[in-house]
């Protein structure tokens, strides 16, 4: 079965900030991020390889496998 959440949202630099989005929640959180004045956008997760911990380090993200 695919990812029913296959959306996230990244930096202007490529690091994802929340992943495991439907196009509608990545739509509504994007719309949030904006009126605070980030600078982000809707990717889809497998895409991107950093995402942004916490604390804001940025962390890789493992290899998905294909199954």
């Amino acid at each position: 079965m695919a990812n029913e959440k296959p959306y996230c949202i990244v930096t202007e630099d490529d690091a994802i900030l929340v992943k495991d989005l439907t196009l509608a929640e990545a739509e509504q959180r994007l719309c949030r991020l904006l009126n605070r004045g980030e600078d982000c956008y809707i990717g889809e997760t497998e895409a991107y390889t950093v995402e942004i911990g916490v604390s804001g380090e940025r962390l890789p993200i493992p290899a998905q496998t294909s199954k």
